[in-house]
């Protein structure tokens, strides 16, 4: 899906809208705050991370909740990153020194990360 931009707001609200089009899609409210939002390389699913550390996946074209991922704590999402192919999907916590990689086929955390004490800032995938 082209020409579309994901908000959230200070009200825990977070909405969908197609730029081209001057449209809002769709405006929902979450179990908690919206911390952070990354769409996937496809434009089909787009994960949204919440100040309570869950992270929630949903399908674009029907709006649905497709999968709810366990979180490693209970700090707010950090950030979110899909990796290029869209398989995996690695998230971090706020002042906390572990991050986790999602594989989006088994909706699990496969990998986990672990910085020994150093809060994690930043994450890419190659």
């Amino acid at each position: 899906m082209e020409g579309l931009v994901a908000v959230s707001s200070t009200d825990g609200s977070w909405s969908l809208h197609d730029y081209t089009r001057g449209e809002t899609l769709v405006h929902l409210r979450d179990q908690a705050k919206i911390s952070a939002l990354q769409f996937h390389p496809d434009g089909l699913i787009m994960a949204i991370g919440l100040t309570n550390g869950k992270i929630l996946v949903y399908d674009i074209r029907d709006m649905q909740l497709a999968a709810e991922l366990e979180a490693a704590t209970s700090a707010p999402v950090n950030q979110l990153s899909f990796s290029n192919k869209g398989i995996f999907l690695v998230a971090s916590w706020e002042n906390h020194d572990t991050c986790r990689v999602y594989s989006l086929h088994k909706a699990f955390a496969v990998s986990e990360i672990k910085l020994a004490g150093q809060a994690v800032t930043s994450l890419s995938f190659d």
